[in-house]
């Protein structure tokens, strides 16, 4: 389930935020979706959405839609007057209602204490929902990152083009329909493929991308994600899941935010 949020920015002439705004983004986001009303508190808390930290992770964000913009050291300065962002989250009914009374009309200040975007969200539009076949190609909007879980000894960041990826892109995906699952039983019952029957491939050339995060506190992180085009072979519902949920790791991150492509 996906929402535009479409933003009025604050102020004349030129604004700036940290070129690398991802983790600036989420932590605006988070605390809305925790602390915003409590309508979405409550359900969050009746749904069973919280994990044992009491967080909402199921959701991710596209990158800042941006006419005009540009990179000047670490900056990112940007000369229009309007810029949208799309947020997608677990497909729950309830969150068509909550989360325009959620966001809009939000004045909010996002960025680092060298410079803050400041805007008002003056539009929240439910976007129409994406029809799914059993193959299909997306392409990553943002950062893909994804690790072996599996092996944590020996954690490393993995490209698409590394033997394995495939097996492990898969078992994520599954994990993650797992957790649906667990919170809409009557959408499931799906008896999934042998790995073997799924099918990945990239279709077009891959770039790395490191992304720093919580750069502002003692303990920052460094997560490499890499932006390519994929075509994958899969049942719709496991496609479904990582198109709202985002595929890889970190999502909520804004990691993984994918779009079909033409």
């Amino acid at each position: 389930m996906r929402f535009k949020l479409s933003m009025q920015l604050r102020g004349d002439g030129l604004h700036s935020l940290p070129s690398n705004h991802q983790y600036e983004f989420f932590s605006w986001i988070n605390k809305t979706l925790h602390f915003g009303n409590l309508s979405m508190i409550s359900l969050l808390k009746e749904k069973g959405y919280l994990d044992p930290q009491h967080q909402f992770s199921y959701f991710s964000f596209s990158p800042l839609n941006v006419r005009d913009s540009s990179i000047q050291d670490d900056r990112m300065f940007i000369g229009d007057s309007r810029v949208s962002m799309v947020l997608s989250l677990i497909p729950d009914p309830a969150f068509e209602t909550i989360i325009p009374e959620l966001f809009k009309g939000i004045e909010a200040r996002v960025g680092d204490k060298k410079s803050k975007l400041e805007f008002l969200i003056d539009e929240v539009e439910l976007l129409e929902g994406q029809l799914f076949n059993e193959s299909i190609t997306l392409r990553c909007n943002t950062p893909l990152v994804l690790t072996d879980t599996f092996k944590p000894q020996r954690i490393q960041f993995l490209s698409p083009e590394d033997k394995g990826y495939e097996k492990v892109f898969f078992k994520n995906l599954m994990a993650k329909y797992a957790l649906m699952m667990k919170f809409f039983p009557g959408n499931g019952n799906v008896a999934f493929p042998d790995l073997s029957e799924l099918r990945f491939e990239l279709s077009s050339p891959v770039k790395s991308r490191v992304v720093k995060v919580k750069t502002e506190t003692p303990t920052p992180l460094s997560l490499k994600g890499y932006i390519f085009d994929f075509s994958l072979k899969a049942p719709e519902t496991l496609i479904k899941t990582g198109y709202s949920l985002g595929f890889g790791d970190s999502c909520n991150l804004g990691f993984g935010f994918c779009e079909v492509k033409e």
